[in-house]
Formats: C-alpha cells, structure tokens, sequence
C-alpha cells in the first residue's frame, strides 16, 4: 500500500468486512518502519484475516515481495 494509505480507514478498506481494524502500532502512523504495516484486527475467525495482499493500482512489482523478518522497530522487538 502507498505510505500516505497506512491510516486505519484505508487499511479498514483494504481488508474488507472479514475483519475490524481496531489500530495502528505507532511504527506504522509515523512510518518509523516502513517494511510492513502493523495493526490490530479483530475478527470472529481469524482465518478470514488476510495477511498479505500483492496489488497495486498500477501493476504487480516484478519482483515478489522480501520475506525477511521484520526490521528493528517492528512491534515484535518493541512490544505494545
């Protein structure tokens, strides 16, 4: 998703009714880390939630997306 998409309504919209976007981690709204947007979803089955959605409004990158651990920053090495 383009950085200026990364608020909790257009990622609301990105994802569709399978889940609710409840927050941002703060890495995300000041895109101290840019690797990933990280947010809280809630939805009756987590299976529902997707987790990685390749598209673009012009075309798909020619390259697949890295699959490296996320960087320093990222909520898992921070916490809440």
């Amino acid at each position: 998703m383009p950085l200026p998409c990364w608020t909790k309504e257009k990622l609301q919209d990105a994802v569709g009714r399978s889940c609710v976007i409840d927050r941002l981690e703060r890495q995300s709204l000041t895109w101290a880390n840019t690797s990933c947007v990280y947010a809280w979803a809630w939805a009756a089955n987590p299976d529902a939630i997707p987790t990685s959605n390749d598209f673009s409004v012009l075309d798909l990158p020619p390259e697949p997306r890295d699959l490296a651990p996320p960087q320093d920053g990222s909520p898992d090495t921070e916490g809440l």
